[in-house]
């Protein structure tokens, strides 16, 4: 089961949310003060939300963050899966459970749909057993070797 953290939660566990950041999304070193500046704003503010999952000793042992968005298009809402870092291996069924947990948060905000961005093969496993479906693939050139 996720928890939502409140965003006046969000300093007591600034250090493991960067943690999991770092490890689990694609943000170069020297771009961690701008992105962990950001982020933290958008926490504070409730733009974007951390949810988590806990051991039986109340520890965390996975963590998403999620945005909520709107398609400019269409106008509709969505929630974006920013980043998810488990600090243990996790068996399908829990994965499953919690993927319930998302889906009845968007419903209960008027989300029409979940989506997600990764090239981890694990996460990519993961969203094909919960019946994810690809919606684009993304690529970069990039010009003068930076």
């Amino acid at each position: 089961m996720l928890i939502k953290l409140l965003s006046t939660q969000i300093p007591a566990f600034w250090d493991t949310i960067k943690f999991c950041c770092k490890e689990a999304d694609m943000v170069k070193p020297e771009n961690y003060q701008a992105y962990f500046n950001e982020l933290l704003h958008s926490l504070l503010s409730d733009k974007a939300q951390c949810l988590v999952r806990l051991d039986e000793d109340r520890t965390i042992i996975a963590l998403f963050i999620t945005r909520i968005a709107g398609d400019k298009i269409t106008g509709k809402k969505f929630i974006h899966v920013q980043t998810g870092y488990s600090f243990k291996p996790v068996q399908d069924d829990v994965w499953a459970g919690e993927f319930v947990d998302v889906v009845k948060m968007a419903k209960a905000i008027g989300c029409h749909k979940i989506i997600l961005s990764t090239s981890n093969p694990n996460v990519i496993k993961i969203t094909e057993k919960l019946r994810m479906t690809e919606a684009l693939r993304t690529y970069e050139y990039i010009i003068g070797g930076n």
